[in-house]
């Protein structure tokens, strides 16, 4: 009877796998996500305990290969600046732009 059982569930347990190809399509399709949103902060303490702090915010939409982002710092003030601020400051100057959209 017990040997009987064992044959069952055994033939039940292969009527159901799943073969390597699938176990890896699946755990490939779960690490995928469709947007992100990440917000940063760095502190830096200095000579005197002083302290430099950047932040920032990351967005992307879209899955990787055909997704859209956005790095955009928030603090300090003169480094959060608005789109329009963002266009003329990096047409005049020879710094990197505050916010990056990339394709």
């Amino acid at each position: 009877m017990s040997r009987a059982l064992a044959v069952l569930l055994l033939a039940a347990s292969f009527a159901t796998a799943q073969d390597a190809r699938q176990i890896m399509q699946e755990a490939q399709r779960r690490q995928q996500s469709q947007s992100q949103h990440y917000e940063g902060t760095l502190e830096v303490i200095g000579s005197g305990s002083r302290i430099a702090t950047k932040r920032w915010v990351f967005d992307r939409l879209g899955v990787f290969g055909n997704s859209k982002a956005m790095l955009r710092f928030t603090a300090p003030a003169h480094e959060a600046l608005a789109p329009h601020q963002l266009a003329l400051r990096s047409a005049t100057a020879k710094s990197l732009p505050t916010s990056v959209s990339c394709p």
